[in-house]
């Protein structure tokens, strides 16, 4: 995925513009994935991974910081996180990362905002 910048706000979930892509060989194989990301999110918000434009994992970062404290930058350099998808298809499946911003009056969330941050997605299709 490499270098890249993405930066959004509102409550909703947005299209960060990272996909990969693969094509299983078999309807009952899995798709296992490792997506190293890194993350600045203003307050709350969190992060999911769509299949083909429909919303398929559980979040896989959150963060949450109180808006009290008065540090409201949570910075996630790179962080790694692992997922296993069932798609059930010989069809070709893009997988694609989304983000929201949920606090702070839907502050901005930048992924891969630096050359810190750079992302890597790794897709493995296990036959079963």
């Amino acid at each position: 995925m490499g270098t890249g910048n993405y930066s959004g706000s509102g409550g909703t979930y947005a299209n960060t513009s990272f996909t990969a892509t693969i094509t299983p060989q078999y309807s009952t194989s899995k798709i296992y994935m490792i997506i190293t990301i890194g993350v600045y999110l203003i307050c709350d918000g969190n992060v999911v991974v769509y299949r083909n434009g429909s919303s398929a994992s559980p979040s896989l970062f959150d963060s949450y910081r109180s808006i009290a404290s008065g540090d409201y930058m949570n910075d996630m350099p790179p962080y790694t996180a692992t997922w296993m998808d069932s798609p059930g298809t010989t069809s070709q499946l893009t997988y694609s990362i989304w983000a929201r911003a949920t606090g702070c009056a839907q502050s901005p969330v930048f992924i891969g905002s630096s050359s810190d941050f750079t992302s890597s997605w790794t897709l493995m299709e296990i036959a079963q």
